[in-house]
């Protein structure tokens, strides 16, 4: 048993043990080696336990320790395997044997593991000098520098704030657009990495200023060639020969340096060229010689050649960039602590700015994902093909791919596409819709750069019949249609040379397109890709449903609940609308998208979300702006493309994989619903185009009047009627008085009262939109209506009869215009103060406390929330201004100068009760009343005292009080609401703000608001009516 466990040890280990025994009991002159050799011929019984020797040389026992740690010096010094303790202390072999274990001989008593690096005690002090001490000074040096070079960036950034808003430089001022342009320059100053990092931050646009981002995007990487020798080395340790044995002949001058890498274009030797390597890059499906697939393929398949790109990383880079990434990370974590900053998580983006980086620095990846793109696209016949890696000779730095003699993009689009623009745009953007929508495999750097052109000429008439008749004697037909690349060659050769003739450059296109050659597109650098999970997959697809139907408000609301983090969003309802304004602005231009550029609406969208902290996946923002990239790239060349038409076809390709369980099986993570209803939504619409084409000219937005069906807008449901809205009133035979923001007022042959009339008009902000809400003005009247009723116990109103029959008669004639929106009141005379009542600190009252900590300058308790409830109702009056003029807040000291104290008083006193009574009675409805607005008239008094004080106009309704759903309030944000809010809310979006109050160009034009919107305030209007248990108009 002994015998075993001694045989089972790691052989280092046994040798260790023997020496020790026999070291004792050996003969002189004879050697370890051979006293271990005798050992194995000796039998187990000769070997003793572990005890003490008993020999009575007792210096012999004290210097027995020696010998094992002199095996041990000479074991670290010696250039053998090393001993590993992990690998020994995991052997099973350590484990004591028992009579039930295997024999011996079926047992490997030793786990291998990787040796270690051999190392002189020399390399090993130098490696720790290097590490712990010469890579820290590195770091600070470069710490110092970029120090310098941003110190004056954080010190110049009050510039953002110097200036007004202006559109020529898209929302920004004028001392913002200096600071951008200072920080660029430095950011090229920083070197290739901060390029890169400049460019990263151009695509996140949901995180910086439009413009910040255009001008990051101009940087262009001009790295440092690194040498020769370097490249060679590389090579020839990949390739495991000699340099001269590689290529036929090798260029010295790369045709491409950038921050990580540099590219060199090589003719590799062909004994070289694995002959797999030279196989076509589309098959079929079907066998190889089937008449089907050979008279339908279309483009032939191109093959490579032994012309190859040879991409070498500079050295040293990985550890160049690491130690930009711990001080972008310093950087990162100081920004963090200005204010207004957390939303952005700086730390968190240069995290996955730094994945991306060391992405990049493994070019194996890159091969990898070529390989990938190569077979989603094999099989569809489609012009579009990425260069083959030769993933055998690629290393982690090294890429050995096929050489695409092609043109870049920036051409085409410079000189124009000619003949080939609407395929050049078709074919990229059905590519990209492939990569979403079939394979989840997203190519995450398009831009036209990274985007190359060659061409290819299908088979002729005379090419398939020849290759029928091969078929029947069961050739291999699908060979003589393989394109050779020499012809697309040479036309790309003479289009090279008159790149900077554009007239020159048309013709040739011509004659191309003439000999019967179609463009190829070839997408090159795959080292970045995106791959949207489950989750941020149907974010993308619901977004995408979203903009097709005109649904943006809902969207704007998953967009906040989806988002990284949720609950630092601010203004959420406002986004919402934004987000509603966006979608629904482009439902008036036209029917058919084919007009609409989703990269405007994309671009509007990533504005919103920045401005409103709305925290989106990278994944998520990258597949949006690869859709900007892309569509921009295909409307310069094709100014008629509709993305949701080009998607068509791949939703039609998907539903048929769909429509078996096993083929669902295949399709990438995702959400099949969010799926399955863009595609019949984009099929519906497609009919719906089709039988409607001339619908713009059809469809009129603002028809004078509605006639037999109404008034008939565009909208998701094809066409809705909407009900004309009574803006202005037309009584001939009656006298005006005034028209207020919302309500006319006419005289009457009665001396003693007035005829008030609510019309559909709606203000907010002090200004009377251009398009009003159907029927607001019954509901305005119901409401008051009813609060007349529940509140006369506590003061008189000025109500006399809405009963037309009981009006004068020249008011009967108006019934049918007048009917359930018009009160004959009494006259009075108006005191000329409004006096509000706030129970919660919200809107205006919000907006002063967080400056001064007052309301109308009253103190107010500190560290409140918004929406948070007073300790009890607060009074606070304002100025009564006329239509076009604005109301004010003022103080209560000045409310009392106005009017004189003894009726503030009596007014102050009327207005908590009303408040009181209206909020306890609101809140048994499931509403909260956080605020409302009162008016009053004096009456001569019935005993010839005092002028009796009623309330006058409207009373609680929506337009003039906030309600909020009691269920769903929470303090420390904007609350939902039954209000004017969602209105105000809608023109914010708009871009509505002060000194644009006659129109958004401030030229008179006046304010309107969305259809959506409209139905939306009617909505809640009656929402509010119903939960208040009031009647119904």
């Amino acid at each position: 048993m002994q015998s075993q466990r001694i045989q089972a040890l790691p052989s280092q280990i046994r040798l260790l043990v023997l020496s020790y025994r026999l070291s004792i009991g050996r003969s002189p002159g004879m050697t370890v080696r051979n006293a271990i050799q005798r050992s194995k011929h000796t039998a187990p019984s000769n070997l003793q336990s572990f005890k003490n020797n008993q020999s009575p040389t007792r210096l012999l026992s004290h210097l027995a320790w020696l010998i094992p740690v002199t095996g041990g010096v000479a074991l670290y010094l010696s250039p053998g395997q090393q001993i590993h303790i992990a690998s020994i202390f995991s052997s099973p072999t350590l484990i004591p044997c028992t009579k039930h274990d295997l024999p011996l001989s079926t047992r490997d008593p030793i786990i291998g593991s990787p040796a270690e690096p051999q190392m002189s005690i020399t390399s090993r002090i130098l490696s720790l000098l290097r590490e712990h001490i010469w890579e820290p000074l590195l770091t600070a040096g470069r710490f110092t520098h970029l120090f310098c070079l941003f110190v004056p960036v954080i010190i110049t950034m009050p510039m953002l704030l110097v200036g007004k808003p202006e559109r020529r430089y898209k929302g920004d001022r004028w001392g913002a657009v200096w600071w951008y342009e200072f920080l660029v320059r430095r950011m090229q100053a920083a070197g290739p990495t901060f390029i890169k990092l400049a460019q990263w931050a151009a695509l996140r646009a949901d995180l910086f200023p439009s413009l910040l981002c255009e001008k990051m995007g101009a940087l262009h990487s001009r790295g440092k060639p690194h040498s020769l020798k370097h490249t060679k080395e590389v090579i020839e340790k990949a390739l495991a020969r000699p340099f001269n044995e590689v290529f036929e002949a090798f260029d010295e001058n790369p045709i491409g340096v950038g921050a990580i890498a540099q590219v060199y274009r090589e003719t590799l030797k062909h004994d070289l060229i694995p002959p797999s390597y030279l196989g076509p890059k589309r098959h079929t499906k079907s066998p190889a010689g089937s008449l089907a697939p050979v008279i339908l393929q279309d483009p032939p398949p191109s093959v490579p050649t032994a012309s190859v790109a040879i991409k070498v990383l500079h050295p040293r880079v990985a550890k160049d960039i690491a130690r930009d990434l711990s001080i972008m990370s310093f950087f990162a974590r100081v920004i963090t602590l200005f204010p207004g900053m957390q939303w952005i998580s700086l730390p968190e983006e240069v995290s996955v700015f730094g994945n991306m980086m060391r992405q990049q620095l493994d070019l194996r990846i890159e091969a990898d994902n070529l390989l990938i793109f190569e077979n989603n696209f094999a099989p569809r016949n489609v012009p579009v093909s990425f260069p083959r890696p030769l993933k055998m000779f690629s290393t982690a730095d090294l890429l050995v791919e096929e050489y695409e003699n092609a043109l870049p993009m920036e051409y085409f689009l410079k000189n124009g596409g000619g003949p080939f623009d609407d395929q050049l745009a078709t074919v990229g953007l059905d590519a990209f819709l492939n990569m979403l929508l079939l394979d989840n495999f997203v190519h995450s750097d398009l831009h036209p750069g990274n985007i190359m052109v060659k061409f290819l000429k299908p088979p002729t008439t005379r090419d398939l019949l020849t290759t029928l008749f091969s078929s029947f004697f069961q050739k291999n037909s699908s060979e003589l249609l393989i394109q050779h690349p020499l012809e697309s060659d040479e036309i790309v050769a003479r289009l090279r040379s008159l790149r900077h003739s554009p007239e020159e450059w048309q013709k040739e296109l011509d004659s191309v397109s003439k000999q019967g050659y179609i463009p190829e597109i070839v997408f090159i650098d795959a080292g970045l890709i995106t791959t949207l999970n489950a989750t941020n997959r149907k974010n993308f697809l619901d977004l995408f449903r979203a903009i097709a139907e005109f649904d943006g408000y809902r969207a704007g609301q998953l967009m906040v609940e989806r988002c990284r983090t949720p609950e630092l969003a601010i203004d959420t309802e406002t986004f919402a609308l934004k987000m509603q304004h966006i979608v629904l602005s482009i439902k008036r231009k036209t029917f058919s998208l084919g007009q609409i550029k989703i990269s405007d609406i994309l671009t509007d969208v990533l504005m919103a979300v920045r401005q409103h902290h709305v925290k989106m996946e990278g994944d998520f923002i990258n597949t949006v702006i690869s859709i900007l990239l892309l569509e921009g790239i295909g409307r310069q060349l094709d100014p008629s493309l509709d993305l949701f038409k080009s998607a068509l076809p791949i939703l039609r390709q998907l539903g048929r994989q769909m429509t078996t369980q096993e083929s669902m099986t295949q399709l990438p993570s995702g959400n099949f619903g969010a799926l399955l209803k863009v595609w019949v939504w984009v099929e519906a619409r497609q009919m719906a185009n089709a039988a409607f084409i001339d619908v713009d000219d059809l469809v009129k937005y603002d028809c004078p009047d509605s006639g037999i069906f109404g008034c008939l807008r565009p909208s998701s449901n094809l066409f809705t009627p909407v009900m004309a809205a009574l803006l202005q009133t037309d009584l001939p035979g009656l006298h005006l008085l005034s028209r207020g923001k919302v309500r006319d007022i006419y005289a009457t042959s009665s001396p003693d009262h007035l005829l008030f009339i609510a019309t559909d008009r709606i203000s907010v902000y002090d200004v009377i939109l251009n398009n009003g809400i159907p029927d607001k003005g019954k509901l305005l009247t119901s409401i008051s209506l009813s609060w007349f009723e529940k509140l006369k116990h506590v003061i008189p109103n000025h109500l006399v009869t809405v009963n037309i029959d009981e009006m004068p008669e020249e008011v009967r004639q108006y019934r049918e215009q007048l009917e359930s929106r018009t009160m004959l009141v009494r006259k009075a005379k108006i005191v000329p103060m409004e006096a509000i009542v706030r129970g919660y600190i919200t809107g205006s009252a919000w907006a002063e406390y967080q400056m001064s900590q007052t309301v109308c300058d009253i103190p107010i308790p500190e560290k409140m929330e918004e929406s948070q409830k007073f300790p009890s109702p607060i009074f606070t009056p304002s100025t009564k201004a006329d239509q076009g003029d604005h109301d004010e807040n003022i103080s209560p000291e000045k409310a009392a100068q106005l009017i004189g104290q003894e009726l503030f008083d009596r007014i102050k006193t009327v207005s908590l009760q009303l408040y009181t009574t209206a909020a306890e009675y609101a809140e048994s409805c499931g509403l909260i009343l956080a605020d409302t607005k009162f008016e009053f008239g004096l009456i001569p008094s019935s005993s010839g005292g005092q002028d009796e004080l009623i309330l006058v106009d409207e009373v609680l309704t929506p337009d003039s009080s906030r309600y909020w759903p009691r269920d769903q309030y929470e303090p420390g944000k904007g609350q939902p609401s039954f209000d004017k809010q969602y209105v105000r809310n809608a023109l914010t979006a708009a871009g509505y703000r002060k000194g644009l109050e006659s129109g958004p160009n401030g030229n008179g034009e006046g304010w309107g608001i969305d259809d959506a919107v409209i139905e939306g305030t009617r909505e809640r209007y009656r929402e509010a009516e119903q939960m208040l248990k009031l009647p119904q108009s």
